[in-house]
């Protein structure tokens, strides 16, 4: 029998056995489709939160320091630090928005897209081995049961 795994002291318990397991699933799952599993692949490049930034800005375009934040869930200073590591690599430019000087545009630079495609080109590729493996309905059954988590934790996100 498990003990229930307490997040605060004055938390409801949680039963810690399946909750530890889900939040591993999910960070394998993540590791393992985004990042290649073989050598030789960009596997040190970044880290996954780092590689969530670039590609949202992939598919932005663009997105203020503010939309950064709100999209990884970060204090400011955190997402400030990130940035501005992506930046030291030369895989984005920040830049003062034309129309208010208080906001700072972050731009992909053509460095992290070639980055962001490489990332996705191997989750392309551990993807179609999936299908392989398991067979195309069965990996479809995985993604919808994922989006369904997200539509149903979706009233978590502004505190309930």
């Amino acid at each position: 029998m498990s003990r229930p795994l307490q997040i605060g002291p004055e938390a409801p318990h949680i039963d810690g056995e399946p909750f530890a397991r889900a939040e591993q699933c999910i960070a394998l799952l993540q590791r393992r489709l985004i990042k290649p599993m073989s050598r030789g692949g960009p596997r040190a490049e970044l880290t996954l939160t780092q590689y969530h930034a670039l590609s949202f800005l992939a598919a932005r375009g663009e997105a203020s320091v503010a939309e950064v934040k709100d999209m990884l869930g970060f204090a400011q200073s955190t997402t400030s630090v990130l940035l501005d590591k992506l930046q030291s690599r030369g895989l984005i430019e920040k830049r003062r928005d034309l129309r208010d000087q208080r906001v700072t545009r972050i731009v992909p630079l053509p460095k992290g897209l070639r980055l962001v495609q490489r990332y996705r080109k191997n989750a392309e590729t551990n993807l179609a081995q999936l299908v392989d493996i398991i067979g195309e309905q069965a990996v479809r059954d995985v993604f919808e049961a994922l989006e369904q988590a997200v539509i149903a934790t979706a009233p978590l996100e502004n505190g309930g």
